[in-house]
Parts: C-alpha cells; sequence; structure tokens
C-alpha cells in the first residue's frame, strides 16, 4: 500500500468516526442569498491539531467549538479556499494595494477581549446587521474565545488607530483565518 493510500484510508476512518456527530441545520442564509442555507455542523471541546486539519482540508469552518460546513442545495457562493504560502506570488494588484498602505503596521497578539477591540467589532457590527441583532461581546465570547484550538490575533493600525483584526487559528502546520473585522469608516 502506498503512502497515499494509506493517508487515504487513515483519513476516511476519521471521517466516518467523526460523522456520527454532525447534525444538518437549515436557517436563512447569513451572506443574503435568496436560498435557505444548509450546515452540517457538530459541536467538539478540544480537537487534535491533525484533526482540525482534516475538517480544514475538507472544507468545514470553525464557529466556537462548533465545525460547520455549508452544504446548502444549488449554490456555491460561500466555499471556504485554501492558499499554499510556497506557492503564492502577489500580483500587481496586490503589490500596488501593499504599496499605497505602507503606512499600516501589522502585529501579532494574543486573543484579547479589550475595550478597543470590542469597540471595533461594535462599530463593524453595526455597520454589517444594522438591525442591532449581534454584539461584539456575544462575538468574542461566544464565538472567538470558545474555541477548540489555539488562535491569536492579527492586528492591522495606521499610527496608534486599530483599523482591523483578524481572528486566526493555529498548529505548527496550518493557519485558519477565523474572522476579520475592520473600521466601517476605512474599508
Amino acid at each position: 500500500m502506498t503512502v497515499d493510500e494509506l493517508n487515504k484510508q487513515k483519513e476516511d476512518g476519521v471521517r466516518d468516526s467523526l460523522e456520527q456527530y454532525f447534525v444538518d441545520i437549515t436557517s436563512e442564509c447569513p451572506y443574503g442569498m435568496p436560498q435557505h442555507a444548509v450546515y452540517h455542523q457538530a459541536f467538539f471541546g478540544s480537537l487534535a491539531d491533525s484533526t482540525m486539519d482534516y475538517f480544514f482540508r475538507n472544507g468545514y469552518r470553525r464557529n466556537g467549538n462548533c465545525m460547520y460546513s455549508m452544504r446548502c442545495p444549488g449554490c456555491q457562493e460561500c466555499v471556504p479556499i485554501r492558499l499554499n504560502p510556497e506557492a503564492f506570488s502577489q500580483n500587481r494588484n496586490q503589490k500596488r494595494v501593499r504599496a499605497k498602505n505602507r503606512d499600516v503596521s501589522v502585529g501579532l497578539a494574543p486573543l484579547t477581549m479589550s475595550a478597543e477591540n470590542l469597540a471595533l467589532l461594535d462599530r463593524f457590527l453595526l455597520n454589517r446587521f444594522p438591525d442591532g441583532r449581534a454584539n461584539a461581546e456575544s462575538y468574542y465570547s461566544g464565538f472567538f474565545i470558545t474555541s477548540m484550538t489555539k488562535c491569536f490575533e492579527i492586528r492591522y493600525r495606521v499610527a496608534d488607530q486599530l483599523l482591523g483584526v483578524a481572528i486566526v487559528d493555529c498548529s505548527d502546520d496550518w493557519l485558519n483565518a477565523v474572522y476579520f473585522y475592520f473600521d466601517p469608516d476605512q474599508g
């Protein structure tokens, strides 16, 4: 048996052993599409990095302690993407945007529910969901900080002004961008 065949057999075993925990939930599309969304989801405690890697390679996302994939009939508008950083090369437009934003500093930090982060996220959520159905504190406590894996933040600033924050899951072998929020006046 080849290494690829052994890996496939191992993945099939992981999938089969975990599938029993998943259910399909139908709701309104969170991205505003007219059809209903179908979440194939399960809640877990802490998961091994190799199991998280399996999920991410197979199109799953994380929301708090929930792993889910979208299984919406006839729709593929929100398919997650995976990038190989070793094969990535900036195109001309990306280089232009980078040059235009030379004044933006980027820093790594622990996942923090600070007053500064909450204020920025509240502004972002109010802009994104004007009906007020989302608030920053519940996002941080239920979505970001409640996590089955290690996380950190990537903070984007101009001078002392916080412009955006990326919430990122991490292991030795992968990174997973969970969420990004930003100053709606700058976006």
